[in-house]
């Protein structure tokens, strides 16, 4: 089941309390990019604690806050061991990879494990100790500095494609953290509307709308930009603006 989320993402107090588990992306919600303030953090623990449940931690976007210091995790906070914390290397490092990790509370290794063996390896034996030497000897805390750089420039550049190319029709805000940008439609157009117009223009331009559980409360288009570099974006941006004209 799904749970409303506001400014501040999940409120565990405002949401279903007899839930067996709780799903969560504190570090950054996707697509709204809001984070789960600390006392709502706690909160969520309690429950789990007073429910004798989990909460599952996906700590999504959190490598890359370009603002601030980030929140600790839920499980750097969890005194309780009531939190199963899970990601990948997927967009920090390639998908090609595929490694990702889990890590449990002390009371579940033998379980976890003993489900591992029986379900066999389904990561890289050879890949895997390659990318601990390369974290071991500090070269993914260089990496995650350097793309931290690299996206805010690209953030910056497609704040200012828009502004240059599209500012009588998107709007959009600087966001501390993530790989993405939410543009609202000041023509009025809908937002499914407009994304199709950019998949005929060859562009990818989610709908805001259609990441909702329910009854949509906001539209717009949701625009990555860590993948390319400025001139791409300027290219776009100028591009999807003809889209919508």
């Amino acid at each position: 089941m799904s749970i409303p989320v506001d400014e501040g993402g999940l409120d565990i107090a405002k949401g279903v309390r007899n839930a067996r588990a709780a799903v969560v992306t504190p570090a950054r919600h996707y697509p709204l990019g809001m984070t789960m303030p600390l006392a709502r953090r706690l909160a969520l623990l309690e429950w789990a604690r007073l429910r004798k449940t989990w909460v599952i931690e996906d700590d999504y976007d959190s490598e890359y806050r370009y603002q601030g210091k980030p929140l600790p995790a839920l499980m750097g906070v969890d005194d309780s061991g009531v939190v199963v914390s899970l990601g990948s290397f997927s967009k920090t490092m390639l998908p090609g990879l595929r490694i990702s990790y889990l890590v449990v509370p002390h009371n579940l290794i033998n379980d976890v494990s003993a489900v591992m063996r029986a379900r066999g390896a389904r990561v890289s034996i050879f890949l895997q100790p390659v990318l601990a030497e390369f974290m071991r000897l500090g070269h993914y805390a260089i990496h995650i500095r350097r793309m931290r750089r690299l996206y805010t420039r690209r953030q910056q550049a497609l704040r200012e494609a828009i502004a240059h190319h599209a500012g009588d029709l998107l709007s959009t805000s600087p966001e501390p953290a993530g790989m993405h940008l939410i543009c609202t439609l000041r023509n009025g157009m809908n937002d499914s509307d407009a994304s199709k117009r950019a998949a005929k223009a060859g562009l990818l331009a989610p709908a805001l709308s259609d990441y909702f559980a329910g009854e949509p409360f906001r539209q717009g288009l949701v625009l990555g930009y860590a993948g390319f570099d400025e001139t791409v974006i300027d290219t776009s941006i100028k591009t999807l603006a003809h889209a919508l004209r």
